[in-house]
């Protein structure tokens, strides 16, 4: 901190200590300990950013920051996800406040799934690009946008051509970092409210 006051250094940021994955072994090895409750912070981190903050020497133009894991992980998070979201969304996908995609997944058989997107592309004339029609050996399945499924007549759709439908919560990744938050499924009787 000395010196990057000394060079003119706008802000030095202190990270609550944290025991992660990566690091766990070793931090226990070497006595670190978790807050009793907490499921990330060291014992005695955020005390001592207190005192280092409360004994900053007089004259000092360095701002110091203080970011405890529960900004991190919530406000700091979502923020990350939010932008991840803004660079990997589909056309048809919607990023929610806390920056999850949101979209609506068909499954079933490839003839139904595809007479299905025909009925919307040239009947119904939803442009091709508020589609994803996947046909392949592994997988099977009509990504569109997740608001098609608040009327009754879509969910009479799906049941006519013998799919299953629900919509998809999902964090920002694809391939093999995807993960699912929430599966809400369709059905004839039950009208997704998500305003």
């Amino acid at each position: 901190m000395d010196y990057l006051n000394l060079i003119g250094a706008d802000f030095i940021n202190l990270n609550e200590f944290e025991i992660n994955e990566p690091n766990h072994k070793e931090l226990l090895r070497r006595n670190f300990k978790l807050v009793e409750g907490d499921i990330a912070a060291v014992e005695g981190s955020h005390e001592l950013a207190e005192k280092i903050i409360n004994n900053i020497p007089k004259g000092y133009t360095l701002a110091v920051h203080y970011c405890p894991i529960g900004s991190k992980d919530g406000t700091q998070l979502r923020n990350r996800y939010k932008r991840r979201a803004e660079s990997v969304k589909r056309p048809f996908e919607e990023i929610t406040e806390d920056g999850t995609l949101l979209y609506l997944h068909v499954e079933g058989k490839k003839s139904d799934l595809n007479n299905l997107y025909k009925e919307l592309r040239f009947k119904n004339k939803i442009p091709e690009y508020m589609m994803e029609l996947q046909l392949d050996i592994k997988e099977q399945y009509l990504d569109l946008p997740w608001f098609l499924s608040e009327g009754h007549e879509f969910n009479y759709v799906i049941e006519r051509n013998n799919l299953k439908a629900g919509i998809m919560e999902i964090l920002p990744f694809r391939g093999k970092y995807f993960e699912m938050c929430e599966y809400t499924p369709l059905n004839s009787d039950h009208r997704i409210d998500l305003a």
